[in-house]
């Protein structure tokens, strides 16, 4: 071919958007953002942080929040343009609940090639008891004599719970509570010993 028809061919000025780079990685420290055991009308706030995990330099933006969360939480960040591979830059969240309810949402961090979501974990401040044994086997007690087993309670949650106990009719042992009592005192006191 003539180089007249090969220069004709070439084309000129056009810009090519650049492809996502695997270099252009932020990420949030750290990774879910929680808030356990909350209790209504109270104020939460998280110290977090922005890592670039890339190469490169990275510029990001914060985005909204679900529209039917954006009035529960604050984001206090001061913006610092583009961010160098290896650093990272702080940021606060708060979180200000009106209500008793577990929920999961998240926060958007908008890079130029993609949109970042970062999950928050909320879960309010509740009793979660959890029983190792739910059956307690005395064996073979001969009648006027004594027979003690360890059942282990567990309070997982933040919230401090009282505790009955029934027999195998239903009723609670409500009348031997001081006498149980003071047998795990006594078993307690001699465990330390």
């Amino acid at each position: 071919t003539s180089p007249f028809i090969f220069n004709n061919l070439q084309t000129k000025n056009i810009k090519k958007e650049k492809p996502p780079s695997s270099d252009e990685l932020v990420a949030c420290r750290p990774g879910v953002i929680k808030f356990i055991d909350y209790e209504p009308g109270q104020t939460y706030s998280s110290q977090l942080s922005i890592v670039n995990t890339g190469g490169c330099f990275a510029s990001f933006r914060f985005g909204k929040f679900e529209e039917s969360r954006y009035d529960l939480f604050n984001l206090e960040f001061k913006q610092t343009g583009r961010l160098a591979a290896g650093l990272s830059v702080p940021f606060k969240l708060k979180f200000f609940p009106n209500s008793r309810e577990n929920f999961e949402t998240f926060l958007t961090l908008h890079l130029k090639h993609r949109v970042i979501r970062i999950p928050i974990v909320c879960k309010y401040i509740m009793s979660d008891i959890e029983i190792k044994t739910r059956e307690v086997d005395f064996k073979k007690t001969i009648q006027g004599e004594q027979n003690t087993q360890i059942v282990d309670i567990f309070n997982r949650g933040g919230k401090p719970t009282k505790v009955f106990i029934k027999d195998e009719a239903g009723q609670f042992l409500l009348k031997n509570v001081k006498f149980y009592r003071n047998i795990i005192d006594r078993m307690n006191a001699s465990r330390s010993n």
